[in-house]
């Protein structure tokens, strides 16, 4: 057996066998829907959400962790954002701020919009 018929029989056993939302991008877009929307537990103390990347465009090279937070317990209510950015260029500094304002989330989109106060 060539590969190419291997690849065709293997591919339509996969997608028999898990069906067609299978497909890594459905499964993505599912998952996010899903498990990035705001938690509905009451009892929940305390939500944080983060977004960790790098960026390089050749001449700047830089690390960054964006957090989103909204805590719930009574005498620290509130919603923060947190940026933080560390160059990764050789001269490694590292900056980092707090912002407290409003978290607002489109379940339409699965996004989140802060603002702050």
């Amino acid at each position: 057996m060539d590969r190419r018929t291997f690849l065709t029989l293997s591919g339509g056993f996969a997608a028999a066998l898990f069906g067609a939302s299978a497909h890594p991008a459905a499964r993505a877009a599912d998952a996010r829907l899903e498990r990035w929307r705001p938690s509905t537990v009451p009892t929940q103390l305390m939500e944080w959400r983060y977004l960790a990347g790098r960026i390089n465009d050749g001449t700047d090279d830089v690390g960054f962790v964006v957090s989103i937070s909204d805590i719930r317990v009574p005498t620290l209510q509130g919603q923060e954002m947190l940026v933080m950015r560390q160059e990764l260029n050789g001269q490694r500094r590292f900056a980092t701020r707090t912002y407290a304002g409003t978290l607002n989330y489109n379940a339409a989109t699965a996004t989140y919009s802060f603002s702050s106060n």
